[in-house]
């Protein structure tokens, strides 16, 4: 039933605009995308480019960093047994932060602007800071959930003030960066929808292969009452 309501969202979403049209002829422009398959949509060739060269691959896009900021969270919660757990608890926000604006300022110029280099830091800078985190809360001697969340805490705070060091040493590239921090799809393409697939499947492949994992650390450390 979920997949349903998705793709009747997406085939409603694309139908929705400026130059509208019916559900019905957006639904088989988008049937038409599918590999091997041609049929006749009755759009003219604007009406057909609008439907599947900006529309669709924005609507896809959004669904795609949709479920995995929704997987993303319930890991969280599921791990740290906390229904308010979000990225920014290990830091993990704060260094694909501090990574995007090394790629786009004058630190990381040799990176280029491309979306593959700038992600690429992205997720580097997000594992380093969860490694600094895991570090910082293991020398505590314990590793436990408040150990790891008050490292965290620490890490984040570190990683954004370095970020805003760099963005005060160049702040031509302060919208560049605050761009790509608070995410936008008004010109997004099918290059950023074959950037993000990969990832997105690796990511949910990992989950659900650690998913009894995190079952058992959704149960907490005390024992189970005996059964009567």
């Amino acid at each position: 039933m979920s997949l349903v309501i998705a793709g009747a969202a997406v085939v409603v979403s694309v139908s929705v605009g400026p130059i509208g049209v019916s559900p019905i002829e957006a639904l088989r422009v988008v049937v038409n995308r599918l590999p091997g398959v041609g049929i006749d949509h009755g759009l003219d060739p604007t009406q057909a480019a609008i439907i599947s060269e900006v529309r669709l691959p924005r609507v896809l896009l959004a669904a795609v960093v949709g479920s995995v900021l929704a997987t993303a969270g319930g890991a969280y919660q599921a791990t740290f047994r906390n229904p308010l757990a979000d990225p920014f608890l290990l830091g993990a926000a704060a260094g694909a932060g501090l990574g995007v604006t090394v790629a786009l300022t004058g630190a990381g110029a040799e990176l280029g602007d491309s979306g593959a280099g700038v992600t690429a830091a992205a997720f580097a800078g997000a594992m380093v800071a969860v490694a600094l985190t895991y570090g910082l809360g293991a020398s505590a001697g314990e590793r436990s959930g408040a150990s790891l969340i008050l490292a965290g805490v620490a890490v984040a705070a570190l990683l954004s003030a370095l970020q805003n060091l760099l963005l005060q040493q160049d702040d031509e590239s302060i919208r560049d960066v605050y761009a790509w921090l608070l995410g936008r799809f008004n010109v997004a393409g099918w290059d950023e929808v074959r950037l993000v697939i990969p990832s997105a499947f690796a990511t949910l492949t990992v989950l659900v292969l650690a998913g009894r994992r995190l079952d058992l650390l959704a149960l907490g450390d005390e024992p189970l009452p005996p059964v009567r």
